[in-house]
């Protein structure tokens, strides 16, 4: 119901014209044009179209546009309410916003409310045949068709503003995929709760494609990235690659435990089995793994190329400059006096045998 004020003997208005109207003392103006679409729907529809003057109840105040079947579609885009809105200039430069729609709604009172929504937006679909190739509840698209630049193009943003004393005390979540309703036996092929396609189109425009980022971000507690709850059982994977691209990884990587790693790669567990499994299913020329320095191993005995150990002790290590440790004690070097030459043939692979043997036997390692 629209309770026009001071106004009398109004001229049929043309299209794009306005309807003069008050609220309290704060002039408004209304789009005939879009008052004449909305009306032709049915006539509930006018009567919520604007609330009562003040007062009433939440009835009064409640936009109802009423069902309207559109009968069979041409070919092409329908558009079933489209509002275009064209600013032709800023005021001056950087010092103008231009919002197309603005929605709003305010929760007041004491009260508690199960859902506040500004927007519901949904598209349910009744055909009992034939197929739907794409079906959108909202779809948003940034469209540059002119000579001027954009410096940032984002199709969805999502902001949330707390001026307090009120907290968010339980999460705060900017985008989140819900649980889908399965009812009457219908399933899904293939469910992803969030996906990215070929964004960066045939990669001759775009510099730099980032399918998902995660820009610098501090906590009180812990700061994390990407976070996983999947549990363990068959074929669930917390990260899962099915295609040949490498994987890099500046930071330090831990497998196993939620501390922190204090190496490059820490691997941890606690089950009767290997921790680790190198397999190389070469039929022909296998090799297993490499450890090196980018440059030349120093000679000292501080410098591990591998340790073996145990909360009690070191029981097996290999030093960079060669030396062989069993137990603690050195049984082997390739580098100082005494120790013969890598072997060429058979009598010299004889003799460092036999060297390795001594060595083994004089620190009581064998008899």
């Amino acid at each position: 119901m629209v309770e026009l004020t001071g106004v009398s003997d109004l001229p049929t208005p043309a299209t794009g014209d306005f309807l003069l109207a008050w609220r309290g003392s704060s002039p408004y103006r209304l789009n005939v044009s879009f008052i004449a679409n909305v009306l032709a729907m049915g006539t509930s529809a006018g009567a919520g179209l604007v609330g009562k003057n003040g007062g009433g109840t939440v009835q009064d105040h409640i936009n109802t546009l009423t069902t309207q079947n559109l009968g069979s579609l041409p070919r092409g885009s329908t558009n079933a309410v489209e509002i275009d809105k064209t600013a032709t200039q800023a005021a001056l430069d950087g010092t103008s916003q231009f919002y197309g729609l603005v929605n709003r709604v305010y929760a007041q009172g004491t009260r508690n409310y199960d859902f506040v929504r500004a927007q519901y937006l949904g598209a349910k679909l009744d055909h009992t045949a034939g197929t739907v190739a794409n079906a959108d509840g909202l779809h948003a698209f940034v469209w540059l068709g002119a000579a001027g630049n954009v410096t940032n193009a984002v199709a969805i943003a999502a902001h949330i503003r707390a001026d307090g004393p009120g907290d968010v005390t339980n999460e705060a979540l900017w985008f989140r995929a819900i649980d889908a309703d399965f009812v009457g036996g219908s399933t899904i092929n293939t469910a992803r709760g969030f996906s990215t396609g070929q964004i960066g189109g045939d990669g001759t425009n775009v510099t730099n494609a980032y399918c998902f980022d995660a820009e610098d971000t501090d906590a009180t507690s812990v700061t994390i990235a990407f976070r996983s709850s999947i549990s363990a059982g068959t074929n669930k994977y917390t990260l899962f690659s099915g295609n040949t691209a490498k994987s890099v990884h500046l930071g330090k990587f831990g497998i196993g435990s939620t501390t922190n790693p204090l190496w490059s790669l820490s691997v941890f567990d606690t089950i009767n089995n290997y921790v680790a499994d190198f397999n190389n299913a070469h039929a022909s020329s296998p090799f297993g793994i490499r450890i090196r320095y980018s440059a030349s191993a120093p000679e000292g005995g501080d410098n591990d190329f591998i340790v073996c150990s145990d909360t009690a002790s070191t029981k097996f290590a290999v030093k960079s400059g060669g030396a062989v440790f069993i137990q603690g004690l050195q049984i082997l070097t390739t580098r100082r006096t005494g120790c013969p030459a890598a072997a060429t043939d058979l009598a010299s692979a004889i003799t460092l045998v036999n060297f390795l043997r001594t060595s083994l036997i004089t620190h009581g390692l064998i008899s």
